[in-house]
Formats: C-alpha cells, structure tokens, sequence
C-alpha cells in the first residue's frame, strides 16, 4: 500500500519552507530551551565585584563555607542565586 501526495498550488519555496518549520518543531521537543531555572554562573571576579570584596576574602568565604563554589569544566564558578543570598546574610557595621 503506497501512499502519494500531490501537491498543487505550491511552489517549491513554499513546499521547502514547511518542511524546514517541521523538522525546526521537531527539533525544539527533543531539545527544549533551557529554562527560567537554568542558573546562571559567575566568574570569581564577577563575583567578588558584586558582593563588593576582594578574590582573597572570597577565597576565605569559600573556605569557610560562606558562599558555596562549582568547579565546572576546571574553573571556579558561583551559582547567581547563591551570589544573591550571600548578598542578604552580610550584615553591614553600624557607623558611629
């Protein structure tokens, strides 16, 4: 049993074009884009410039378990929510 289609009143573009919009709705379900909750990584610097301290202190924070560090493919990175809620536990000097 053999199916055929035909196709009339379609030019060659148009034909082409849905075949491409097909094979780009298929892609996107075996490869869905990253989400909203895909963290988002900073570098040492990055990071150390937004919590405002130096790469030592952050090295220190890292060591006493202030701040929690990612070792991916060989580099030190730092989830942005972490970054954030280390933001939140400082607890700023009062000034006379």
């Amino acid at each position: 049993m053999t199916k055929e289609i035909f196709l009339s009143g379609m030019t060659a573009d148009q034909l082409s074009e849905m075949i491409r919009e097909s094979l780009r709705n298929e892609l996107r379900q075996l490869h869905p884009e990253p989400s909203a909750e895909t963290p988002n990584y900073l570098t040492r610097r990055e990071t150390a410039r937004r919590l405002r301290i130096s790469l030592v202190t952050l090295n220190d924070w890292v060591n006493r378990g202030r701040i929690r560090a990612h070792k991916i493919g060989g580099r030190v990175l730092f989830c942005d929510s972490d970054v954030e809620a280390a933001l939140h536990r400082i607890v700023p000097i009062k000034s006379r």
